[in-house]
């Protein structure tokens, strides 16, 4: 696995965007949080919130939900969740504001989208004309605001009770499993399970989400090469995960799976496409290259291969 790691290692010295290279030295080689801040910072705007292609398949420089969700993962990955950071008191400021926000969820697209590059899902097509509430990314959204804003601020008591309403809304069963949503229910039970326990039953909205893991993922790894499909990876992050003895057997093959389909690059492929704009895409997918490197190394790494 060493010559798989130092393949990709090269391609991200030569084709990474500063946070994705902040990202990779932060993760594999002793680099600093700051950095990976500082450079996530240039994506945000004066109101707290995310933009300018952050998520790259949406090149829209104007704040949205979506493109916060992205710098919300990104915080994650080094743990800060401090209110008095200016990131993320920004970044909490954006989210409690009202803007983008129907009450009960932050919209997933929003119609600037429609005036830069993007990919067609996410192009504004009016508002939604279903009452069925869409909690991607919403439900990954309140989880992380449960761990930044303290409970008793209005961002606090705004994220217990979207975290409420997520958790009834998840075991009513209303929602189809899909690849997108189940991951952002997954992260409110982590971070409600460190932030806000007793808030509602965790290990039962987990068992349930385990179900409709099982039930997204593809199982054909002959399918994984050319098709946007969902893998174990996209539930857990590794061993350690309380997932993983679902998934076992499957995250194992995975793991074969990510060695095999390296290109000589260093990166993988990017198995979807825009039906417009091709130009941007070639910028967007050499993007998301770096983002799959890194997900697949954290990945094996998570599995114990590296």
């Amino acid at each position: 696995m060493n010559a798989i790691r130092e393949k990709a290692r090269a391609f991200i010295y030569r084709n990474a965007r500063p946070l994705d290279f902040a990202r990779w030295r932060y993760h594999f080689e002793g680099g600093s949080p700051e950095a990976v801040v500082c450079a996530l910072s240039a994506y945000q705007n004066p109101d707290g919130g995310f933009g300018h292609g952050l998520e790259a398949d949406c090149l829209n420089p104007e704040s949205s939900p979506i493109q916060t969700w992205s710098a919300t993962m990104v915080l994650r990955e080094i743990g800060l969740y401090d209110p008095e950071h200016p990131v993320v008191s920004g970044l909490i400021r954006y989210l409690e504001s009202g803007r983008d926000f129907d009450g009960h969820c932050w919209a997933s697209v929003i119609p600037s989208n429609n005036d830069y590059p993007h990919a067609p899902w996410w192009s504004w097509t009016g508002p939604a004309k279903s009452a069925v509430r869409n909690y991607n990314p919403t439900a990954s959204l309140a989880g992380y605001l449960l761990r930044a804003a303290a409970p008793e601020s209005p961002a606090g008591m705004l994220a217990r009770r979207i975290a409420q309403e997520a958790y009834e809304y998840c075991m009513s069963g209303t929602a189809e499993p899909e690849m997108h949503l189940t991951p952002c229910f997954l992260g409110l039970c982590r971070e409600a399970e460190i932030a806000a326990p007793g808030l509602f039953d965790v290990q039962r909205m987990r068992e349930k989400l385990c179900v409709d893991a099982l039930d997204c993922l593809n199982r054909d790894a002959k399918r994984w090469e050319g098709g946007y499909c969902a893998k174990p990876s996209d539930f857990i992050s590794g061993r350690e995960d309380p997932l993983y003895p679902s998934f076992a057997a499957l995250a194992e093959r995975e793991c074969a799976f990510i060695a095999d389909s390296q290109l000589p690059s260093g990166a993988w492929p990017v198995t979807w496409q825009w039906a417009d704009y091709p130009e941007d895409f070639a910028v967007s997918a050499n993007r998301w290259q770096s983002h799959l490197i890194l997900k697949n190394l954290l990945f094996l790494r998570g599995m114990g291969r590296i």
